[in-house]
């Protein structure tokens, strides 16, 4: 891992030195999270507990050098390191203190190689692609360049549907990710140092962190008394740490649970890190249900949407949306009768209606359904001809 060299650089209006040794970990591509009110966490961790998320990954692997190609049973352990971190299946939870078991979650996110690119040709979901680049040179305001083919990357795949993770030569940050509110623009994903990829380095799980909405649990400012809000009711007021102090630490003014070194947000080493907060989880399932929808219906990796189901003005037209009780759907363009299926967060039926006439619409019952994002379609002989997602509240 490497020293971040003196630097000057500006935030917020004001010119700071920082001159440091310590290794520089991370940066969000594009700022914190925005605030999340915690009811609103809460009602949508209530609305997807049990209900397993399903996010389909492809890693682009950019590579100069025979070392920066990192060969696919790392990448597999990474996925594998990445679920069990999120889901609490980690062999490592074991060292999560006593005082902690409390808050200590896991989520119901998982992630899998997809098995099906754009095109809908059959893939293990990495790519390779050799690069002229020796190093893709960090800034204090990223490095994107690993996004595209023109500047020496790859082009992502369409990031409604997948999580592109990048595996490059980086200069000085060990990752970067954007955040939810970036869903499907061109430089969403992540993107970590090659030698990130290789063992339980814990990076990529800090990473993903940001990706669905999650702040440095030291609240993403700097100093040895940071002190910042990373807008999570259960994690303290505390300083950022690059070591594994003993349990409790305690900094910033507080004196209840500690500082959360074994956070996965967290700057500690990869031996320290093997929980999030319940807190945390529910900041999660918020984000995703607000910015990452688009993933709602997959099914393992072989999932129904890529480029003839994305959502378009010609699909399906659903009034009111946010719905309570009943819903209004027609499709103009398609006077013929048709099924509407409704999908749940984890893909799963939640209701069948026949339609007479889609031109002419009809009145859907949502009455028994739970609150939360779901994914109306439209199926003419079992064909989906249109997709629209709806809000249920």
């Amino acid at each position: 891992m490497r020293k971040l060299p003196t630097m000057l650089i500006g935030i917020a209006g004001f010119g700071i030195t920082l001159n440091t040794t310590a290794q520089f970990r991370c940066m969000v591509m594009d700022g914190g999270a925005e605030a999340v009110d915690e009811h609103m966490a809460q009602h949508a961790s209530a609305a997807l507990r049990g209900q397993d998320i399903t996010i389909p990954v492809v890693m682009h692997v950019i590579w100069h050098t025979a070392a920066e190609n990192v060969p696919d049973a790392a990448l597999v352990q990474q996925l594998e390191v990445l679920n069990q971190d999120l889901r609490r299946t980690n062999p490592d939870a074991v060292n999560t203190p006593a005082a902690l078991l409390g808050i200590a979650a896991g989520s119901d996110f998982q992630f899998c190689f997809a098995d099906l690119d754009p095109m809908g040709n059959p893939t293990n979901g990495i790519t390779r692609t050799y690069t002229d680049t020796v190093m893709f040179m960090d800034t204090w305001l990223g490095n994107t360049h690993m996004f595209h083919e023109e500047t020496g990357g790859r082009d992502p795949w369409d990031q409604h549907h997948y999580l592109n993770i990048y595996v490059v030569n980086r200069s000085y940050f060990l990752g970067t990710a954007s955040q939810p509110e970036s869903h499907g623009n061109a430089h969403d994903g992540v993107a970590i140092d090659y030698p990130e990829a290789v063992g339980a380095t814990r990076t990529l799980t800090h990473e993903v962190g940001h990706y669905l909405g999650l702040d440095h649990v030291f609240g993403g400012t700097f100093g040895l008394q940071s002190c910042g809000n990373d807008g999570v009711d259960d994690t303290p007021l505390q300083t950022y740490h690059y070591d594994c102090p003993t349990y409790p630490f305690f900094s910033c003014g507080n004196t209840t649970i500690g500082d959360l070194t074994m956070n996965y947000m967290d700057y500690s080493y990869r031996g320290c890190k093997n929980m999030f907060t319940q807190g945390q989880v529910d900041r999660m399932n918020a984000h995703f249900m607000q910015y990452r929808a688009s993933f709602l219906g997959v099914t393992g990796c072989s999932f129904v949407g890529t480029e003839e189901l994305a959502t378009t003005a010609d699909g399906p037209m659903l009034v009111p949306n946010p719905a309570n009780g009943t819903m209004q759907v027609w499709f103009p363009s398609r006077p013929s009768a048709a099924t509407i299926r409704l999908l749940d967060a984890a893909g799963r039926l939640s209701l069948s209606q026949g339609v007479a006439n889609m031109q002419a619409g009809a009145t859907i019952d949502i009455s028994p359904l739970h609150a939360g994002v779901y994914l109306v379609q439209v199926l003419d002989d079992g064909i989906v001809i249109g997709q629209e997602r709806l809000v249920v509240h």
